[in-house]
């Protein structure tokens, strides 16, 4: 049934697509049985609340703020509904059975990593706020050109649905990957030592090696961690904060153009005015006590 959601018996090799509004998608609180399927239900308004294999979901959205979920049945299953908000719900509901992605985008296992373990998890969850392009999706499932009957509006449907999967998988996706590369704690005091060593003797010769040594890791993870941390380079910190001790020795010390230029860590005076101006928008000379 395309708009009555209720695809226990569509055929396991179809991608169901399908919209409901107003009312249950559900006969009853019976339980149903579930064949191993990406589903996808994405609540415009009012929610549900089911249990599958004996683990809880509970998925709603307000008028204005949608809602989409994403679970993976890995296995044949029962699902129970503990209730249905079928007065205020809208909802539009996307089963893709495992077999057909394999078939339709390759084997699971050369999947990306995070889309890889998802799809290989038995009631892996992703929940989300979507998209406004996933919204307008959802709304002409949901609400379809009334002209279109029959096989027509099955392929209307099914082309938006497949188009609003591929999107929920990039979100999954990107969202993951986001997370992955996020410092850790132990990466972001490892930078800070990092820092607090440069600062500490930024009079001194620098080396990537030498700073690496001192905190205690290699010299590539030095590298990334600190970008990660702080968004910029560990020598574009270095250079900045030389320009910085150069410009409050010229602020406050009164010291030469070559004398700002050697604590900044230039060899020659030209460059390193160049360098200031282009940083501070201003010649050196021009702030000098």
């Amino acid at each position: 049934m395309q708009n009555g959601i209720v695809d226990n018996s569509i055929s396991p090799e179809r991608v169901f697509v399908g919209a409901l509004e107003g009312r249950s998608c559900c006969s009853g609180l019976e339980d149903l049985e579930v064949s191993p399927k990406l589903i996808i239900n994405f609540y415009l308004s009012g929610g549900q609340s089911f249990v599958i294999d004996g683990v809880h979901f509970s998925e709603s959205a307000e008028v204005g703020s949608p809602r989409v979920s994403m679970i993976n049945v890995r296995h044949e299953s029962r699902i129970h509904f503990n209730h249905v908000d079928a007065g205020r719900l809208r909802k539009v509901k996307l089963s893709i059975p495992l077999n057909w992605i394999e078939r339709e985008i390759g084997a699971i296992s050369t999947c990306s990593p995070v889309l890889r373990r998802f799809l290989s998890t038995h009631l892996s969850h992703f929940a989300f706020e979507p998209t406004p392009d996933l919204v307008e999706l959802a709304e002409q499932i949901s609400r379809p050109p009334p002209n279109l009957k029959g096989e027509l509006l099955t392929l209307y449907r099914t082309a938006r649905g497949i188009e609003l999967m591929r999107l929920s998988c990039a979100l999954l996706v990107a969202q993951a990957e986001e997370i992955d590369h996020k410092p850790s704690l132990m990466s972001a005091r490892q930078s800070e030592r990092v820092r607090n060593f440069i600062l500490a003797n930024l009079s001194k010769t620098l080396t990537i090696e030498t700073i690496a040594r001192e905190s205690g890791a290699s010299v590539s993870s030095v590298q990334r961690h600190f970008k990660q941390q702080f968004g910029i380079t560990v020598f574009e910190f270095i250079r900045r904060k030389r320009l910085e001790a150069a410009r409050d020795a010229l602020e406050v010390r009164g010291v030469t153009v070559a004398e700002a230029a050697w604590i900044a860590g230039y060899t020659s005076p030209s460059g390193f005015i160049t360098a200031f101006k282009k940083t501070y928008g201003t010649c050196p000379g021009d702030i000098r006590a």
